[in-house]
């Protein structure tokens, strides 16, 4: 009976952890050593890419926002902000 893997989809930071574990044991073959050690260079740098690609989106997203009318890039702050302007320049005219 085969066992079943109840994580198929291991995420890259899960990946390398495993890998710093393994790479901890002092027992490790010289050239197994050499292959984990490529092996987690490689998450890194793919971890650090999909951090990169993640970013970007995050930017994309933010700056492809619709916007209020004459809100500005921030919006409802700039809105308040005015409401309460114009609520001071009121109460001090009376």
């Amino acid at each position: 009976m085969r066992k079943v893997n109840k994580h198929p989809n291991r995420s890259t930071k899960n990946k390398i952890r495993g890998v710093e574990r393994l790479l901890k044991k002092a027992d490790l073959a010289p050239a197994q050593r050499k292959l984990q050690e490529a092996q987690l260079a490689a998450l890194q740098q793919e971890l650090d890419a999909h951090a990169q690609s993640e970013r970007e989106r995050k930017f994309a997203v933010m700056y492809k926002k619709v916007r209020g009318e004459g809100l500005g890039l921030h919006g409802r702050p700039d809105r308040d902000r005015r409401g309460r302007q114009r609520h001071v320049l009121c109460c001090a005219a009376v």
